[in-house]
């Protein structure tokens, strides 16, 4: 029995739905075209190179330096805070505390830090 399109399900054979053999070009109805008549339509790839070699980075790697918030947090003791008034910076430092918070974690050091927005601005306490 010949293999042919059949519902929304795929192909089938008889009772059997099966899988069009690899590299075939898939019928799809066209609901524009009276029933019955089949549209074929290919599935573009885009070209395989093998021979083309990888350019250098666009953008040289500079060392970036620890932002104000980073420094301060890591001359802190347990107990102590500061605070972070500008709106911008303080979006910066809690990204900042998020990250050290995670380091730690994964270093397992025992640092940790937590933060409270108050009307002042951000405040930046180490817990441990």
């Amino acid at each position: 029995m010949p293999l042919v399109p059949g519902s929304a399900c795929g192909w089938v054979q008889g009772r059997h739905k099966q899988r069009p053999p690899s590299g075939s070009v898939v019928p799809r109805l066209d609901l524009h075209n009276p029933v019955g008549q089949v549209q074929l339509q290919h599935m573009k790839t885009y070209k395989i190179e093998s021979s083309v070699k990888l350019p250098p980075p666009s953008r040289p790697k500079t060392k970036s330096l620890p932002s104000r918030a980073a420094m301060t947090m890591q001359a802190l003791a347990v107990g102590e805070s500061f605070l972070v008034r500008d709106d911008l910076e303080a979006i910066r430092a809690e990204k900042s505390m998020r990250d050290m918070n995670a380091s730690a974690r994964e270093r397992k050091d025992g640092r940790r830090y937590a933060s409270r927005r108050l009307p002042k601005g951000l405040r930046i306490w180490r817990v441990k």
